[in-house]
């Protein structure tokens, strides 16, 4: 069945947590079997990177290790959690030392030197500030002749033109939690910038939430990634095509009960048939199809199901998004039935509109 360009899917952390205890189907059918079991050294830095890296070597835990470890294991890699401060990651990955860290595209000093996958999270940095404190951002002038606490070695690109000429004065510590405690109780510092998640992490387990605001706007948003050698170029196109699968069950997990509700009213109202004639698949068989879904050699379509097996054609130019998207679609075709048959791609493409997914 021919796919249309499918629009962007978003990530929701809590439900792609849920799911990763799930994924234990077989990867995309061009990943190498050999059975044997690798070592993925990955670097979750020093101090962490809470709630994304969690550490403690021995059993290190967050968002970004439970997605890594889970990919890795399905492509036959151990995953050893390394230890390295942000200002030697860089050296040691081209190196060799370690395999993969997790940093920005935009966080990079020399991104042209590297590798690097789609997003897992989406980043967002904003402004910390004392309860009640006056302070006020719309844009990056709003800071001149304020003082911010910073992470070292970490870049703000929006920032660093100000930085770097004195009209806004950068304060950096090496610990994320210190940067709270610097703006709170130092009388010379206007604002912490820290991920809002990091950032509500932090205060709740500290029991400072009360004493802080948080800014409306943010100064980015960017996609937190694996940073990989280049020479990394197959693992990186298999942890991208897992991680689709991935976020893609999130999502038809989550949305489940609105294609239920879509495709009733369709066949009831346009089929004209009676609602006990409507029948879906049990979600786990939906789920269990798309984490098996394969590639096929083709490039005149996006993906295509028989009921069975979803196929992801290999030779059509398809960004991240649209892979998510395409597994969502085929899915889509073989998940209600109505008088015993799978509903025509008109009912998945009206379900896709009615929700704007198209």
């Amino acid at each position: 069945m021919q796919n249309r360009y499918p629009r962007p899917v978003n990530a929701t952390l809590g439900v792609l947590l849920l799911v990763l205890t799930a994924l234990s189907s077989p990867v995309f059918a061009s990943q190498d079997t050999s059975g044997e079991q690798k070592v993925f050294r990955f670097n979750i830095s020093p101090n962490g990177y809470p709630p994304y890296l969690i550490g403690d070597q021995s059993q290190p835990s967050g968002i970004m290790w439970d997605v890594v470890s889970e990919v890795a294991q399905r492509l036959g890699y151990r995953v050893i959690a390394e230890q390295i401060p942000r200002k030697r990651v860089d050296q040691m990955l081209l190196n060799g030392y370690i395999d993969a860290t997790p940093r920005a595209r935009e966080w990079a000093d020399a991104p042209e030197k590297f590798l690097f996958t789609d997003a897992v999270v989406d980043i967002e940095e904003v402004f910390f500030v004392p309860a009640q404190s006056s302070f006020y951002y719309e844009s990056p002038d709003d800071l001149i002749s304020k003082t911010i606490v910073t992470h070292l070695g970490y870049r703000y690109p929006l920032l660093e033109p100000y930085f770097e000429e004195g009209r806004i004065r950068r304060f950096d510590v090496s610990r994320d939690k210190d940067m709270f405690t610097f703006v709170l109780h130092g009388d010379r510092f206007d604002a912490a910038v820290a991920d809002r998640l990091v950032g509500k992490w932090i205060l709740r387990n500290e029991g400072l939430r009360q004493h802080f605001d948080i800014s409306n706007e943010s100064i980015s948003n960017y996609g937190f990634r694996l940073m990989l050698r280049k020479d990394w170029q197959s693992f990186a196109s298999q942890f991208n095509e897992e991680l689709a699968k991935m976020k893609a069950t999130q999502h038809f997990t989550q949305h489940a009960d609105e294609y239920k509700r879509i495709f009733r009213q369709y066949v009831t109202r346009r089929l004209r048939c009676k609602p006990s004639a409507v029948k879906f698949q049990p979600l786990s068989e939906s789920l269990k199809r798309i984490r098996g879904a394969v590639l096929f050699d083709a490039s005149d379509h996006y993906g295509w199901t028989d009921g069975v097996l979803i196929r992801i054609c290999s030779g059509m130019p398809m960004g991240f998004d649209q892979l998510v998207g395409t597994l969502i679609h085929e899915e889509l075709h073989c998940f209600c039935k109505a008088r015993g048959r799978f509903l025509s791609s008109d009912a998945e493409h009206h379900c896709m509109h009615v929700l704007g997914e198209d």
